[in-house]
C-alpha cells in the first residue's frame, strides 16, 4: 500500500522522465509481486529496505539482513 501511494504521488507531481521511468519499474514490480506468499516479498522488500537505508545513512540497521552478495 505505501509503495502504491508513493507511485501514485510520484506519478501525479513527475515533470522527469526519470520518475516516469521509475513509476512504471515500481508498477511492473508490484505486479510480480503479488503471486509471491507474502512472508517471502515481506522479507526481500525489507533487505530491499535496509539497503536503501545503507545508502541513505552510510549506517546498517542490524536488525535486517543485508544479500550476502551486497558489499558495503
Amino acid at each position: 500500500m505505501a509503495v502504491k501511494y508513493l507511485v501514485s504521488r510520484g506519478s501525479s507531481t513527475a515533470k522527469s522522465s526519470t520518475m516516469r521511468i521509475v513509476t512504471k519499474i515500481v508498477t511492473e514490480a508490484l505486479e510480480d509481486a503479488s503471486d509471491v506468499p507474502p512472508p517471502i516479498a515481506e522479507f526481500y522488500m525489507k533487505q530491499l529496505s535496509a539497503m536503501i537505508f545503507w545508502v541513505a545513512t552510510g549506517t546498517q540497521n542490524e536488525d535486517i539482513p543485508l544479500p550476502e552478495d551486497f558489499t558495503t
